[in-house]
Order: C-alpha cells, then sequence, then structure tokens
C-alpha cells in the first residue's frame, strides 16, 4: 500500500500510527528500573534505552502502509520481464547516483546523464538490510544489559534494597537485625569494594562497546556516518538562511530556485538519496546483450536518514557523557581529597570529614556516597557510627571481625553466668568490654 495522495487517507495513517506509538508506549524507555536502587545512568543509556530506541526504529521500518513501498522504478517493460521483477531487482542488487558537477545540470540530486564528462557512479546496497542492521545493534546493546545482570554484586544490591524498603533508623531493628545490618556494610567495606571495580569495568565496556557501533555503523554507510550528523547541521544552517531570504523577498520564484539549489547540495541527499538509477542487463532471445535504464524513487531512505540522524546524536552525546563521568572516575581515583568534598553533597562536611579514614579506599568512597545519597542523614550517620565501633580498631584500620562471634560470645557468657555466679560473670564482661572497647586517634575522630 502506497502512500495515499488524498490528504484524508493521509490522515488517516497519520492516526494509525499515532495509535501505534500508544501501543508501544515510547515513554517507558526513560522509565526508571524499579528493581535496581541504584542506577549507573552510563549503564542504563547503554543497557536499556538504547536497546529500546533501536527497537523502536526496527519497528518503525517496517510500517511501509504508513509510509509507503520501499522503492517504485519507472522503466519501459522489459519483454518476458514484469515491471514488479524490475522494482524487486533494483531493491536487492542495489542502484546508484551520478552527482553532477553543477546543480544547473541536473534536475534532481544524484541525476545526471551517465555519459556525462566526470560522470561516475556511487552505488548504494545498504538500504535492503537497514531493517537487520538495526535489530542487531539493538541485540548488541542488550548483551550489555546481560553483562551487567551478570556481574553485578548482589550482596551489594541486596543491602540498598532492605534499606530502601525498610526506611528505619538504626535503633528500630532488633539486636539480630541490627548486627546482621551493620555486619553487612562493614563486609562490604572489607571486601575492598568488587562491586565498584565492575561499575568503572561496565563504564569502560560501554565506552569501547559504543565506539565500535559508531565504526560498524560508518562501515555499513560506506564511511558517511562519522560526519552526517555535522553534514546535518550545516545543511539546516543553509535552510535557515533561506528561509529567511524566503521571508524577505516578495519574489517567489527566486525562493523556489534557491530551495531548488539547496535540494539539490544537500550533502544528506548524497548519502540518502531519493531519486536513484537502476540498471538491468540480460541476454534477449537472440543472444544479444539488452539493456534497461529505470529511474527509481527510494522512499525508504526517507525514513532511515531520520533513523541514523537520530543514531549519530544519541551516540554522540551518549559517548560524550561517558568521557565526562570516567573523567570523574579518575580525578577520584586520583584526588583523595576529593572524595571527601563529593560525600559532603550527599551527607554534610562535619560527616565527610569525620570518616575521611574510610575514604582513603575509592570503592570505601562509592559505598558511602551511595548509602548516604539513600539514607537520610541522621539515619547514615547512626549507621556508620555503628560499623566504625564494631568493626575499626582505635587507629581507623579494619578488624576484620564478626559480630555474629560477638553476639555468641555475648550468649555464652550469659550461660556462664547462671552457672558460676555473679562475681565471675561480672569479671568476664569487664574483661570482654575492654577487649572490644575502641579508641579512635585525635586526627581520625569518628
Amino acid at each position: 500500500m502506497a502512500w495515499s495522495p488524498d490528504p484524508q487517507t493521509r490522515s488517516s495513517n497519520v492516526t494509525k500510527l499515532f495509535d501505534v506509538f500508544k501501543e508501544f508506549k515510547f515513554s517507558n524507555i526513560f522509565k526508571k528500573d524499579k528493581k535496581d536502587l541504584y542506577n549507573n545512568f552510563v549503564i542504563v543509556i547503554n543497557s536499556s534505552m538504547m536497546p529500546k530506541i533501536l527497537l523502536f526504529e526496527a519497528i518503525l521500518l517496517t510500517y511501509k502502509e504508513y509510509f509507503g513501498e520501499e522503492i517504485t522504478c519507472s522503466v519501459e517493460e522489459p519483454p518476458r520481464f514484469t515491471r514488479h521483477r524490475f522494482v524487486d531487482y533494483c531493491w536487492l542488487e542495489g542502484s546508484f547516483t551520478i552527482p553532477a558537477e553543477s546543480p544547473d545540470q541536473s534536475p534532481y540530486s544524484g541525476v545526471s546523464s551517465m555519459y556525462a564528462e566526470n560522470g561516475s557512479k556511487f552505488y548504494h546496497r545498504y538500504y535492503p538490510w537497514v531493517y537487520l542492521s538495526v535489530i542487531i545493534q539493538s541485540i548488541m546493546f542488550y548483551c550489555v544489559k546481560w553483562i551487567w545482570k551478570s556481574t553485578h554484586d548482589n550482596r551489594f544490591f541486596g543491602l540498598l534494597t532492605k534499606l530502601d524498603k525498610d526506611k528505619k533508623n538504626l535503633n528500630q531493628y532488633s539486636e539480630n537485625e541490627r548486627i546482621t545490618l551493620v555486619q553487612s556494610v562493614a563486609d562490604l567495606l572489607f571486601s575492598n569494594n568488587p562491586f565498584y571495580n565492575n561499575i568503572i569495568f561496565m563504564e569502560l565496556l560501554c565506552l569501547i562497546h559504543l565506539l565500535l557501533q559508531i565504526w560498524i555503523t560508518d562501515r555499513f554507510l560506506s564511511g558517511n556516518f562519522h560526519y552526517l550528523g555535522i553534514l546535518w547541521l550545516e545543511s539546516s544552517y543553509k535552510v535557515k538562511s533561506i528561509t529567511s531570504l524566503f521571508l524577505s523577498t516578495s519574489s517567489s520564484e527566486s525562493s523556489s530556485h534557491s530551495l531548488d539549489s539547496f535540494n539539490a547540495n544537500d550533502p544528506l541527499l548524497h548519502i540518502f538519496p531519493r531519486m536513484v538509477k537502476c540498471t538491468l542487463k540480460f541476454y534477449g532471445p537472440s543472444g544479444d546483450p539488452s539493456t534497461y535504464d529505470g529511474l527509481c524513487f527510494l522512499a525508504a531512505n526517507s525514513l532511515n536518514e531520520k533513523v541514523y540522524l537520530s543514531q549519530w546524536f544519541f551516540y554522540h552525546f551518549t559517548l560524550l557523557f561517558i568521557i565526562i563521568v570516567l573523567t570523574w572516575r579518575t580525578l577520584i581515583l586520583l584526588v583523595p581529597p576529593l572524595r571527601s568534598f563529593a560525600l559532603s553533597f550527599t551527607s554534610s562536611s562535619h560527616i565527610a570529614q569525620n570518616y575521611w579514614c574510610l575514604l582513603e579506599s575509592p570503592g570505601n568512597w562509592f559505598l558511602l556516597h551511595i548509602l548516604s545519597s539513600l539514607l537520610p542523614v541522621s539515619h547514615f550517620k547512626d549507621l556508620m557510627d555503628a560499623v566504625v565501633e564494631s568493626h575499626y580498631d582505635k587507629y581507623g584500620n579494619p578488624l576484620f571481625n564478626s559480630r555474629y562471634q560477638l553476639l555468641t560470645k555475648k550468649k555464652g557468657s550469659n550461660e556462664a553466668e547462671n552457672n558460676e555466679g555473679s562475681n565471675n560473670s561480672d569479671h568476664k564482661d569487664q574483661k570482654e568490654t575492654k577487649d572490644f572497647e575502641i579508641i579512635w586517634p585525635d586526627d581520625c575522630t569518628f
């Protein structure tokens, strides 16, 4: 079904297309995943948004009932060869354009005589594979999401899920729950935070993957994707100039001539031509070679241009964002005082100064930064006070101990109190308390 010239039919097609958009729920592309409390924007863009956007573009490319047939050709019908087969041949085997040296020599961009001086053919064979190419790109981006889901630390996300679900202060938990929660935070601090290394690895992977996508797309479009957005911006500036000239000129004929001249020189029409030529060569009944030259309207390129133009802007803005994020990661790794400064934005400057001994490790800073972003300041302070009192010595070094053992010892001492008498039990309690007494130095006070 071709795009109808009837305005009423076109209006009906547009209405149907909007219904398709509603069914697809395009707004879901930008929704936050509720299952992950920590949503790294670099990973979310590459693993969640981009696959959905590319899948939406692939679906859009299949709706030819709304955008018309991909290609239609005007040709003198060859004997024993239908026009429909000629169109299929041009769609599968490719077409070509012959740009003219001057816009005045060609009625349309890419359409000129093949016998003209310095005339050269530019073949276009990518357009039958655009659907498959975009779907493969979407799958490649989804593989990033699969890697992220397979490698992230479940302990880290489990802790965030519990804290967000409970929304309680540490003192509101039972003794066993309090010990479990404090121990979970301490274990993450003791483990040198592999989740932070994994996040940096994933961000680097997103950068490499995005550069690979840009390179593959550029090769697919015969080296024309790299500067596609820049060419579009330049041509848009020309359109603006011509439009202002049109508004300030009373002669519509001169304006029409300017627009025709612009269309002939539009760089995007050289990459995604609308009017192309196609040549079919075969042997006739007498054995002599016959050649049929047809002029084709490649309507598919009108949509292909928008698809790849949107990809260019998505890719390059995402690339810029990843570079900024990785620069920030590098500064955090190389400049330790910056960690305390960054933590003060999510908690308070006083708390950030109190816990500066824990910020020597970039992974520890990252954990404190996420916890302070998730919890109220008072809840965060009470939690970290309990962690440092139970799992760090007076010099700020980790004890790598377990509060579960202390809880077991405490229960055992209570049983001993009943058997040995109150005097011995008091002595044991004082000794036990002394063993776990923590005295922080003046230069590292929590």
